[in-house]
């Protein structure tokens, strides 16, 4: 591994944010956010909550997200019969940024012994504005090789450049991708969603 992966490993595990324990506020939170998503079918209940995330059903997809010790929050939304997921994390620290701008953000994975999955690369995010005033950050992936990589490892963070924007502790993340892949694939066989109703995100 050369210096440059070492030094985004040690910043995503010394900068990374835990869980704190879900509340009404909590929720409130992330249906707001998934609000900002570009999908007709958002206005999700909460279904279970499983090691610090909550698994929300949507008409046709599902979604697991929490907040964080910064009060900043994680989301992935699961479409199964699309076979993609998109990921959307808020950070309290950005100044806010015009709604529908793009931002290119470095996606890493670091397991708990450190080692650095540097795979996703470069992604395009979509900035969000929420009624908060949060800044938020929105980008759709391959769906279930993504969330192979989001329950088996410990960490997730996201790079501007070399620099740090958002760290997360994924712990518990493996049982809440797992209800998520169960209530997703039951939403697209009972309900399945328009492909042609989704845009690029």
């Amino acid at each position: 591994m050369d210096r440059r992966r070492v030094t985004s490993a040690r910043r995503m595990n010394e900068g990374r944010f835990m869980k704190i324990s879900w509340n009404a506020r909590s929720i409130a939170g992330l249906s707001m956010a998934l609000c900002a998503c570009p999908s007709p079918a958002l206005a999700g209940e909460a279904i279970a909550h499983i090691e610090g995330w909550s698994v929300i059903r949507n008409e046709s997809d599902c979604a697991i997200g929490s907040t964080f010790t910064n009060d900043s929050m994680l989301i992935l939304k699961f479409d199964y019969r699309l076979d993609n997921v998109i990921v959307i994390f808020t950070d309290p620290s950005v100044k806010p940024l015009k709604g529908g701008e793009k931002k290119d953000l470095n996606t890493f994975f670091s397991s708990i012994n450190g080692k650095l999955d540097d795979g996703w690369g470069s992604s395009s995010y979509t900035v969000s504005v929420l009624d908060s005033g949060k800044t938020a950050f929105m980008s759709k992936f391959d769906g279930n090789d993504f969330l192979n990589d989001f329950s088996g490892n410990s960490t997730l963070a996201f790079f501007y450049g070399d620099v740090l924007v958002q760290s997360f502790d994924l712990k518990g993340s493996a049982p809440a991708v797992l209800a998520l892949r169960n209530c997703a694939h039951e939403q697209s066989r009972t309900n399945p969603s328009d492909p042609f109703a989704h845009s690029a995100g």
